[in-house]
């Protein structure tokens, strides 16, 4: 099953740090990159014209945004807790949350999680981009169709080149997955060095610790060749 959405040409009660006109748009509308052909609204009659996304869950998303649009900011050591669940669209051959879309239903956490921190706030002020750079990823236990499940996110710190996320799934109490992702801010030239970041937030220019397994990946991918052999 394919999860489609209608983005319609106005888009309201969206924070304006995280909406800005796409092609085709008369109004608002969520991302100027998702904003692929939306239509204004006497246009309707075709409730599938427009965006057809089955892999990026687009609507889900903006109800995210929406959701969380008058959530206070959050401090640097600060976790955004967001709630999901299981649809159909979500799950593999053994109807269960499938291990890539996984990946993906983070961003559903990640992506508010830097709004309320302000860092989308900057990278839009300056014409910056943001890049998953690398991830590890543990799947401990499963989350079936319909079930119900907590995320949770939060910023780690950074070092000279990239952001560290944390983030992890959560069902009665007990974590089902968690990913560590590191994150690299890019403007016309490349990488950018995340001080400069933390300088426009506000933020002290020296991250905080690192924790050691954190210290430990980093090393680690360090010594892995790139480009690969296989």
């Amino acid at each position: 099953m394919s999860e489609y959405i209608w983005l319609p040409g106005h888009v309201e009660n969206l924070p304006h740090d995280l909406v800005s006109p796409g092609p085709g748009c008369k109004g608002r509308s969520v991302f100027a990159t998702f904003c692929l052909k939306s239509r204004p609204w006497q246009d309707m009659h075709d409730p599938f014209q427009g965006v057809r996304s089955p892999m990026y869950p687009i609507f889900r998303f903006a109800k995210e945004v929406i959701v969380h649009a008058r959530d206070g900011r959050l401090a640097l050591d600060e976790v955004h807790v967001s709630r999901h669940m299981c649809w159909p669209w979500d799950v593999d051959l053994w109807m269960e949350l499938n291990n890539g879309r996984t990946l993906t239903l983070y961003d559903l956490g990640r992506l508010p999680m830097a709004w309320r921190s302000g860092l989308l706030s900057v990278l839009r002020r300056n014409r910056w981009s943001m890049a998953v750079a690398g991830a590890s990823v543990r799947y401990r236990r499963r989350v079936h169709m319909f079930q119900r499940f907590t995320m949770h996110s939060t910023i780690l710190g950074w070092d000279e080149r990239f952001f560290y996320f944390q983030q992890s799934m959560w069902r009665r109490g007990e974590a089902t997955s968690s990913i560590l992702a590191r994150m690299a801010v890019t403007d016309d030239k490349g990488i950018l060095a995340p001080v400069h970041v933390a300088r426009e937030l506000g933020w002290p220019e020296q991250s905080p610790p690192l924790p050691e397994y954190v210290r430990a990946w980093i090393d680690a991918e360090g010594l892995r060749p790139w480009p690969p052999s296989v």
